[in-house]
């Protein structure tokens, strides 16, 4: 989630390099975006400023504190939260296309599963402005997001690299995670990493370091809400582009192995459920 603060700047502001937004979100370390970074937007006939703080989803309760600081010195302090944003829109409900408000309440129940799963400030659940029956979130059918997985050979262990597992990392944008070991006779460098994105092309990725073990990872990162029902297809090839590895997988596939795993935890189920009501209602909002 992205709260997003709409300023307007005075000309001295604007020019000005060391002038930038302050936030902090439950007194943590404040995030700052500079005026550079701020994006114009054209709003009755004048330009206004963006400046955009991202949160996760367990932080829709969290008050957001944002403050213009110019040359060291702070300017007004303003507070809001992702609740009382939906509890705003919310009580003019009327004003709203109804799949908007069917949207904010997917968005309140996302976040109170969110911070029910990582036991985080749950008390004050993000939905508890809900009624019951807004509340009641129902299972998921997950099957059509199941990942296929293809080797080029014996899973990829003749190659010297299997594909380990997948995980979400649920922030402002969702980023899925794939997990490859490396035998102790290879060399990360021997290998190609890529995905196919949204408009169909090829997209390099780096693979990072995981743990010791020689266990990698790779990032499929920057998903937006509306697409999380999407599988991308990464890639992993030698240096001579044989293929050795190719899964076909998105976020829901994830959430399908934890539908499917008698082991998931009842909150990590939830949370899934949670999460794909959310999507199904940014994609139809998206389609409007």
């Amino acid at each position: 989630i992205d709260m997003n603060y709409y300023m307007e700047l005075h000309e001295s502001i604007k020019s000005n390099s060391n002038a930038y937004m302050e936030f902090t979100v439950n007194n943590s370390q404040p995030y700052k975006v500079s005026v550079n970074d701020a994006i114009p937007v054209e709003k009755n006939g004048k330009v206004i400023y963006k400046f955009a703080c991202p949160l996760n989803a367990a932080q829709m309760s969290d008050t957001v504190k944002a403050k213009m600081v110019v040359d060291g010195n702070s300017g007004n302090e303003y507070t809001y939260s992702v609740k009382e944003y939906a509890t705003e829109l919310l009580s003019k409900s009327n004003e709203y296309p109804a799949e908007t408000v069917k949207l904010v309440k997917a968005l309140l129940n996302y976040g109170a599963a969110a911070q029910t799963f990582f036991k985080y400030n749950t008390d004050n659940p993000a939905n508890g402005i809900l009624s019951d029956a807004d509340k009641a979130v129902d299972a998921a059918d997950f099957d059509a997001y199941k990942a296929v997985i293809k080797a080029g050979s014996a899973n990829g262990q003749n190659n010297g690299l299997s594909y380990y597992g997948s995980s979400l990392i649920c922030k402002s944008e969702m980023t899925v995670r794939h997990y490859f070991i490396l035998d102790n006779s290879s060399d990360i460098n021997n290998y190609k990493f890529s995905y196919i994105d949204t408009d169909g092309y090829e997209v390099s990725l780096t693979p990072k370091k995981a743990s010791d073990g020689g266990i990698y990872c790779v990032d499929i990162s920057g998903i937006m809400a509306c697409g999380l029902y999407k599988n991308y297809v990464c890639r992993v090839t030698g240096m001579d582009s044989s293929q050795i590895i190719e899964l076909n997988y998105g976020p829901l596939s994830y959430a399908y192995s934890v539908a499917n795993d008698k082991d998931s935890s009842i909150e990590l189920k939830n949370l899934m459920n949670a999460l794909y009501m959310y999507s199904e209602m940014a994609r139809k909002v998206n389609d409007i």
